[in-house]
C-alpha cells in the first residue's frame, strides 16, 4: 500500500521519480522554458490538461521574475546569478507538480480501470472501493458456482457424471477469464438450473427403487447438454475474437492497397 494510492510504495516512487527527473532535467537546462511541455505530457497521460495551462501562466510569471533578476545581475556586474536562475527554474516547476502529485498518482492508477474524462475530479477512495466490491462480487459468484459443482461431484456416484461436472467447472473458468463482463450473465443463466437438476439426480440415486433409471438417464442427458452448451459458448467467444481480428486485418490490407503500397 502506497502513501497516496493502493498500489505499492515502489510503484509510487518510480512514477514520481520519472516525473520529477524529466521535469528537473528539462527546466534546469532551459530556465523553465520546457517545463509546461513536460507537464503537458504528464497531464495528457492522466487526462488533466488544465495543469498545462496553469504551468504556462507560472512560466510567464517566472520569466518576469527572471527578467528582473537578470537586470539586477547586469547592473551589479560582479554578481553571477546564472546557477541561482537555473536552480530556481527547476524549483518553481517541481513545487508546482508537487502540489498535484497525489492527484497525478491517483488518476494514473484509476486509468487502469476506467476512462478518465478531461479535467473531471474523481474520488479515488470511493471508486477503488466500488472496484473492489465488483471484483469481490464476481469472485463470489464464480466461487459459489464452482463449489456447487464440486459438492455434487463428491456426492454423485456415476463416474461419467463426475467427469462432466469436472469439465464444466474447467469450461466455466475459461469463459469467465475470457470475458469478465459476461460472468454475471453466465452464472445467472446456469446456476439455478444446474443446481436443480443435480439435486434431483442425487435424490434419485439414493432412493431404493428399481424404476428410476429412465428418470436418472434424462437428468444425465440434461447435464451432457449443459456441458455442450458451455463448450459452444466458449467456442462462440473465440469465433467472435477471430472474426474481429480478421476484420481488422482486412481493413488494414484494404487501406494499404488503397495507398498503392502493395
Amino acid at each position: 500500500m502506497g502513501r497516496y494510492t493502493e498500489r505499492s510504495r515502489g510503484w509510487e516512487l518510480l512514477q514520481s521519480f520519472i516525473l520529477f527527473f524529466c521535469l528537473v532535467l528539462f527546466t534546469l537546462l532551459t530556465y523553465g522554458a520546457l517545463g509546461p511541455i513536460v507537464i503537458l505530457i504528464a497531464s495528457k497521460r492522466v487526462s488533466c490538461p488544465k495543469w498545462a495551462l496553469k504551468s504556462t501562466i507560472v512560466l510567464v510569471i517566472h520569466w518576469v521574475v527572471l527578467g528582473c533578476i537578470t537586470i539586477y545581475e547586469i547592473s551589479s556586474k560582479n554578481v553571477d546569478l546564472t546557477l541561482f536562475k537555473m536552480m530556481g527554474s527547476s524549483y518553481v516547476f517541481t513545487i508546482f507538480m508537487s502540489l498535484h502529485l497525489r492527484e497525478y498518482l491517483e488518476r494514473l492508477d484509476l486509468k487502469k480501470y476506467m476512462h478518465l474524462e478531461p479535467n473531471v475530479s474523481y474520488s479515488y477512495r470511493i471508486i477503488k472501493k466500488n472496484i473492489r466490491d465488483l471484483e469481490a462480487k464476481e469472485l463470489s459468484e464464480k466461487e459459489i458456482f464452482l463449489q456447487m459443482l464440486s459438492s455434487y461431484q463428491e456426492t454423485i456416484h456415476n463416474p461419467e457424471m463426475k467427469e462432466h461436472l469436472l469439465e464444466m467447472g474447467h469450461l466455466a473458468n475459461l469463459i469467465v477469464e475470457k470475458d469478465n463482463e459476461r460472468s454475471s450473465l453466465f452464472f445467472l443463466k446456469h446456476y439455478s438450473a444446474l443446481d436443480s437438476v443435480l439435486k434431483q439426480y442425487v435424490e434419485l440415486q439414493d432412493l431404493p427403487m428399481l424404476d428410476i433409471d429412465q428418470m436418472m438417464e434424462k437428468l444425465f442427458q440434461v447435464i451432457v447438454f449443459s456441458r455442450k452448451s458451455f463448450e459452444k459458448e466458449l467456442i462462440d467467444m473465440f469465433d467472435i475474437e477471430v472474426l474481429s481480428q480478421v476484420s481488422e486485418a482486412d481493413f488494414y490490407k484494404n487501406y494499404v492497397q488503397s495507398k498503392g503500397l502493395i
